[in-house]
């Protein structure tokens, strides 16, 4: 039976607290893991099951006779040793399973022990997922209490995505929650806007060299959008029903996650104009 999964309200900036237990953020796909009487079933946060997609998760049995696991399904890059979310999406939409592709589940959470825990405070769910008999591709997900800059220091220092923040005494709600936080690292890019898609409203933009950074969706409030359609007549180059080709880039500054292997950002944001 899959459970609503909690989800995570953002913050800006690391911290150390004494009422939070602090993460890494993986970058993968959330899976929810699910053992009920010698079967077991995988679900993605949109409650799609893709149990085939991943035999490898199913090959072992726990000691218990139901047991239901959160947490992020990564693989990794054998020539950089980190996450990489290109190939973990690129084993994700292969037909048949391919293990040449190796993937880890990272476990963050214990939802269901022979009974719904989620009830019990997030500190104890830990302590019991810190006994489960994790052999990989199973991985327990390192958790620090109070010192959430050290966490920072360390995802920094393997450019990883960012950090959660766990209130201790959270319960598992399955929802969006402020009792659990992340705060992503992003890695802010100038650029230029060469072209406007009318509808929906888009920009395309290219790096300070010239070479594509891929579309740019979200971001924009309703005064940059008034302040970029103000000057469009001004500089536009070629027009059609779609898009707005201009004369002349327009400056910009882009927060993202990371580039992809082509070299485009991934799911790029706009955070200002520069002026």
């Amino acid at each position: 039976m899959f459970l609503p999964m909690m989800l995570l309200e953002a913050r800006t900036e690391p911290f150390n607290h004494e009422d939070y237990m602090f993460e890494p953020k993986f970058n993968g796909i959330r899976l929810q893991w699910i053992q009920r009487n010698g079967e077991i079933s995988l679900y993605t946060r949109h409650e799609t099951l893709i149990t085939n997609r991943f035999p490898e998760l199913t090959e072992s049995l726990f000691p218990f006779d139901s047991l239901t696991l959160d947490g992020e399904l990564i693989a990794m890059n054998p020539e950089t040793g980190l996450e990489d979310f290109e190939l973990i999406m690129r084993r994700f939409h292969l037909r048949s399973p391919d293990r040449s592709i190796p993937v880890a589940f990272m476990v963050f959470d214990c939802l269901w022990q022979d009974g719904d825990i989620r009830r019990a405070p997030h500190y104890e769910r830990r302590q019991l997922l810190e006994h489960l008999p994790l052999l990989p591709p199973f991985q327990l997900v390192p958790s620090l209490e109070e010192e959430g800059i050290r966490i920072w220091e360390a995802v920094t220092e393997r450019d990883m995505e960012g950090m959660v923040a766990k209130r201790k005494n959270s319960t598992y709600v399955g929802k969006r929650s402020g009792d659990w936080l992340k705060v992503i690292r992003w890695k802010m890019v100038n650029a230029f806007i060469v072209s406007v898609r009318t509808y929906p409203f888009a920009v395309y933009c290219v790096s300070e060299e010239g070479e594509g950074l891929g579309l740019v969706e979200f971001g924009f409030d309703p005064v940059h959008k008034k302040a970029l359609r103000g000057i469009l007549p001004s500089i536009t180059k070629h027009q059609n029903e779609d898009w707005i080709q201009l004369t002349t880039g327009i400056p910009c500054v882009l927060k993202s996650r990371g580039y992809t292997s082509s070299g485009k950002l991934f799911t790029p944001v706009f955070e200002d104009f520069i002026l």
